[in-house]
């Protein structure tokens, strides 16, 4: 029984951290995208639409293939964790649409992204999951001692 609840709380840590991880992406994304425009001179024009060098192009699609790997990531353990917590107070019809126009996306729309990130971090303010994350880092805790 002790083995079980560690690994749940080790699970749901490891769903909090790449949620975080989420986030730190995107911010990494919008951020790159910005100093792109600066550098590059363009003011409403899509990234996409100009020739990059080929570092400048690479960069971006690292950060794109990274936060892509966070959604998707995200969204497989929030599914993990609703099946076992379905009184999460999340819309899973939002999610689940925002996350397949994600996914099916061949570039990432920053409207999109931002709106299943919002989405995303509204589990965590469930409370459920909130008392979930808070009995996990105590049981991983007294596991580490």
């Amino acid at each position: 029984m002790k083995e079980s609840r560690v690994a749940g709380a080790g699970f749901i840590l490891v769903f909090f951290e790449d949620v975080e991880n989420l986030n730190d992406a995107f911010s990494t994304y919008v951020n790159t995208i910005l100093e792109l425009k600066k550098k590059y001179g363009l003011d409403k024009e899509d990234i996409d639409q100009i020739e990059l060098s080929d570092e400048d192009r690479m960069a971006l699609i690292s950060i794109r293939q990274q936060l892509r790997n966070f959604i998707i990531r995200t969204y497989m353990k929030y599914l993990a964790v609703k099946q076992k917590v379905p009184d999460i107070d999340v819309d899973d019809k939002i999610l689940s649409s925002v996350y397949d126009k994600i996914t099916q996306d061949v570039v990432l729309s920053e409207k999109k992204v931002e709106k299943y990130i919002i989405e995303i971090n509204k589990v965590f303010t469930s409370a459920i999951l909130s008392d979930l994350l808070t009995e996990a880092k105590d049981i991983y805790h007294q596991f580490m001692g």
